[in-house]
Order: structure tokens, then sequence, then C-alpha cells
């Protein structure tokens, strides 16, 4: 019950992060640059999946599986140090990026919408087609975190590889998977 209560609280608290990023670029990224830059952005996710995995096999099999989770939550800690470092909230209040650079990216944004709207959520519910888009979206996340939980223990108890070497081989499907996401990114800008 602890660890379904815990996952449920860390997907509750991690929901924001898509959509806030496609806020963060819609203040950051030309309009011609949109869509390399935040599937860039995704593509991280996947390299992350790839580097620990990678690592995630040398690491239990040369210590414990716990390190996996104390190196892991350690890079997090150093990376949200970094970004509350040289995150701001507009190019024009970074202190590091040049006043010719603020004014191109803030000359090149889409307008922003200066009324209020309202937002048709019933229409939004009770769409066809957003309930497809949910629908794909539970099966795609339900495929990939079965292949990123099982496929590891696959291979070690299955098919009798070491820990190491399971980790390389449950690496490598993730690699591919982020030069997609990131190329998505410049055919969608063309």
């Amino acid at each position: 019950g602890t660890l379904i209560f815990l996952r449920v609280l860390e997907g509750l608290s991690s929901s924001c992060i898509y959509p806030s990023l496609h806020a963060i670029w819609s203040i950051w990224a030309p309009k011609t640059d949109k869509s390399k830059l935040a599937t860039f952005t995704f593509s991280g996710g996947y390299i992350g999946t790839f580097v620990t995995m990678l690592f995630g096999g040398v690491i239990a099999a040369n210590s414990s599986w716990e390190w996996i989770f104390y190196i892991s939550g350690l890079l997090a800690l150093a990376w949200t140090i970094v970004w509350f470092y040289v995150a701001t909230d507009s190019p024009s209040t970074h202190p590091t990026i040049s006043h010719e650079e603020a004014k191109y990216i803030e000359d090149n944004m889409d307008q922003a919408i200066s009324r209020k709207q309202t937002i048709p959520w019933k229409d939004i519910l009770t769409s066809l087609p957003v309930w497809a888009i949910i629908a794909a979206h539970f099966g795609t996340n339900w495929a990939i975190y079965t292949m990123f939980t099982e496929l590891p223990t696959f291979l070690v108890k299955s098919l009798g590889f070491r820990v190491d070497t399971a980790g390389v081989l449950a690496a490598l499907p993730w690699l591919p998977v982020a030069i997609s996401v990131y190329g998505a990114g410049f055919v969608s800008d063309k």
C-alpha cells in the first residue's frame, strides 16, 4: 500500500512537468524553433533513461541496487540547483543573455492572447478525439513503463544475462527513441 501511495504521489507531483515545459518554451523560443527546442527537452527524458539503464546495471553489479537511486537523486538535486541558478522568467530578465539575443527571441515569438479565455471543459471532456488521445497516451505509457521496469529482469532471469550486460542491453532501445523524438521537432517546425 505504501509503495502505491508513494507512486501516486510522485505521479501527481510530476504531472505539471510537461505542461510547464511548453509554457517555458512559449516564452523562450522563437516561433520557428519551438518544436525543435521542445522535442530536444523531451528527448532528454529518454537520454536520462538510456544513461540510467546503461550505468544502473554496472552500479547494481558492483555495489547494490540502492546506489542507483542515491546517484540518480544526487544528480537530480545537482540539476535542480543549476536550474534555479540559470532559469529566469523571460529572456529580458536573464543575467547572461545579451540584449540583442533577448530582443531577437521576443521579436520572434507568437503574440500572446491578451484577453482571458473561457476553457470549454464540457466540450473537452466529451470529445471522442480527446478520449482517443488519452487512451493512446495511457497505452504508450503502459508499454514504456513495462519495458523500463521489466526488460532488465527478463534479460537476467529468463535469458541468463549478467546484471551489467542486461543494463547495457536494456538501455539500447532508448537511444533511438530519443533521437526520433528530437528529429520529430525538425519535421514539425518545417
